[in-house]
């Protein structure tokens, strides 16, 4: 069965896993279940996810008001992937591609909307199913991946889901072969989850008790050791 893991930053920037769920396949059905039983949990107010459909409709019944970005890397990679099949030469794949981060870092909706045109004009007379491509898959989920509706409320950059494949390997390599049975992966997460805590409570502990050279500033005074380095540095 899938096992369906839920990843989340502390304050001091580390990664950590805030839900785990075995689920029978992945439908919408079944991730509606997964995110209703982490509501008894917590309500979390950004999800970063991959263009997985049936999850971002299940993330929009559950949790109507948390705001879902999609991961810009993967975004970047399916497009290039989708060029390359498309464009002999690699100056035209690089020249596409700058166009398309010209559009995606757009910093005003006037912004985006020049891009949109200037995007289109140059690329749609000769390549129509490439511009059509990114808008039907891509552009119509703009609030959830273009800089200038991503930055109507607070995110602190993360806009990629590196950090959660960064963290299936570490569950991967715990939980070792893939047919474990079910109390044998329920005691492997749970020393995980032991050890884990051990390891985040002492480096919150750490920040707590001293104070970098960089927030010794007079503005900062009220907050050193009770806000994170990293908030700090943010």
């Amino acid at each position: 069965m899938p096992l369906l893991n839920i990843v989340g930053i502390t304050a001091t920037n580390s990664t950590f896993n805030a839900g785990f769920a075995f689920i029978c396949n992945e439908i919408e059905a079944m991730y509606v279940w997964a995110l209703q039983s982490f509501e008894f949990v917590t309500k979390p107010s950004v999800i970063v996810i991959d263009r997985e459909l049936a999850l971002m409709s299940a993330i929009a019944i559950v949790f109507p008001s948390t705001k879902n970005l999609l991961c810009i890397w993967h975004v970047n990679k399916n497009i290039l992937a989708y060029a390359t099949t498309k464009f002999a030469s690699t100056d035209d794949t690089n020249a596409y591609m700058d166009d398309w981060n010209q559009l995606l870092y757009s910093s005003s909706e006037l912004d985006f909307e020049a891009n949109w045109a200037t995007f289109q004009m140059k690329w749609r007379p000769s390549h129509d199913a490439l511009v059509q491509y990114v808008y039907e898959t891509w552009l119509i989920h703009k609030d959830k991946i273009v800089r200038y509706w991503t930055g109507h409320f607070p995110h602190f950059g993360m806009t990629s889901t590196s950090r959660i494949e960064g963290n299936h390997y570490v569950v991967k390599r715990v939980l070792g072969i893939v047919n474990n049975d079910l109390l044998t992966v329920f005691k492997k997460i749970r020393l995980l989850l032991d050890t884990q805590l051990t390891e985040l409570n002492t480096k919150m502990e750490y920040d707590k008790s001293t104070q970098a050279h960089r927030h010794a500033l007079e503005f900062m005074r009220p907050l050193v050791k009770k806000i994170s380095k990293h908030a700090l540095d943010k």
